[in-house]
């Protein structure tokens, strides 16, 4: 069984340069294809034209949080796409919201790569 994630097109999901720019780095070398959208209402558009494999959302953003794109997403488009919460609330409540509103998977940022790479890889691959 082979453990890439080579060619996997992830929306990225997240309002801050800097943690736009750490997180398509990690992923591109991974090899993955990342798209960015700066706030929940670019993704939401985004998910209406487009297919991903995964969406990593960040949950505090401007126009639109994570939890109410998620919820759109979820409910109103019916896109069944894994998504992993990457936030920097670290509360038992934030991850319960999180899985509530339909997320897969949460990740605490700053993440360490390894444990995102075994998110994504489980949730892509293991589990579809």
């Amino acid at each position: 069984m082979e453990n890439s994630l080579e060619n996997l097109k992830v929306l990225l999901v997240e309002d801050q340069p800097l943690n736009q720019f750490l997180a398509i780095t990690i992923l591109h070398q991974w090899k993955v294809l990342v798209e960015v959208a700066s706030n929940g209402q670019i993704a939401v558009d985004k998910l209406s034209k487009g297919h991903y494999d995964l969406i990593l959302m960040d949950i505090h953003m401007p126009v639109m949080d994570g939890l109410s794109a998620t919820s759109i997403i979820r409910q109103e488009l019916n896109i069944k796409t894994p998504i992993i919460a990457l936030t920097a609330d670290s509360t038992k409540i934030g991850e319960e919201k999180c899985n509530a509103i339909g997320m897969n998977a949460y990740v605490n940022k700053p993440f360490k790569p390894d444990i995102l790479y075994n998110k994504i890889y489980n949730l892509v691959y293991r589990y579809n």
